[in-house]
């Protein structure tokens, strides 16, 4: 007897996360403990910080995403942090990582088993840099299709792009010319749809509804990125100059 429809799909992997939490925590915490730790983490960083309301919002928008918050509408996505030069951007996501590691913050990812061709789902430290990986930026990766004909980190859960938009729209390797992130944030797009597993930390100066145009990127890599991150805006003025100046 053929099987019915209900129960060929019923023997295919889930492809969401609905019987796991997005989030499990080594030293688990409450929210208002967590951003009070991360405030602590910028002052030992930089003694003079200091954060405007609007700056509070955005550092308490980025923790839900960490934490997986009620608040937030996306914890298996991405995060997509924009800002003038010096707002404090890259700041913010490594002062994020800190606190994950702090606080050990992990959350489920589907990984593919070769040798038994199968999905299963393992929970992994929520990281995006490391010792050897470093803070990725965007020209990093245009610099390494240059040199090897290769994307770089595209077995990474969870990819750093910094500076997106600083860096050459194109890179050529030998006779192969490539538009190095917009494919990388493309393919990664597509592996992230099917199993929420491939997510994003992507800092930038531009407004992601600005990345779209012919000096930056087509309008599907900007949709992708819309649609796969937490967008969190600092507005802030240069802090590198704010700093330098005597404190009255």
């Amino acid at each position: 007897m053929p099987f019915t429809k209900e129960e060929l799909l019923a023997t295919l992997d889930p492809v969401t996360f609905e019987w796991y939490e997005p989030r499990l925590m080594r030293n688990p915490v409450t929210f208002d403990d967590a951003f009070d730790v991360l405030l602590e983490l910028g002052r030992r960083e930089t003694p003079a910080f200091d954060l405007s309301p609007d700056e509070i919002q955005a550092y308490r928008k980025a923790l839900a995403w960490l934490l997986a918050s009620p608040s937030c509408t996306n914890p298996f996505g991405g995060l997509y942090v924009w800002g003038p030069t010096g707002s404090g951007k890259t700041m913010l996501v490594r002062l994020l990582q800190r606190l994950s590691e702090i606080v050990g913050v992990h959350r489920p990812f589907w990984k593919y088993d070769r040798d038994r061709d199968k999905w299963s789902v393992a929970y992994l430290p929520l990281l995006w840099s490391s010792a050897t990986h470093g803070e990725t930026h965007a020209r990093d990766y245009t610099a390494h299709y240059q040199e090897t004909g290769k994307y770089l980190d595209e077995g990474r859960f969870v990819l750093h792009i910094g500076d997106l938009g600083a860096e050459p729209k194109e890179a050529q390797y030998y006779g192969s010319r490539s538009s190095v992130i917009a494919s990388i944030i493309c393919r990664r797009s597509d592996q992230h749809g099917e199993r929420l597993s491939r997510p994003m930390v992507i800092t930038s100066n531009y407004p992601p509804d600005a990345l779209s145009g012919p000096n930056l990127y087509d309008d599907r890599t900007a949709s992708r990125i819309q649609g796969d991150c937490v967008i969190v805006h600092l507005s802030s003025t240069d802090h590198r100059l704010a700093s330098a100046q005597p404190r009255s």
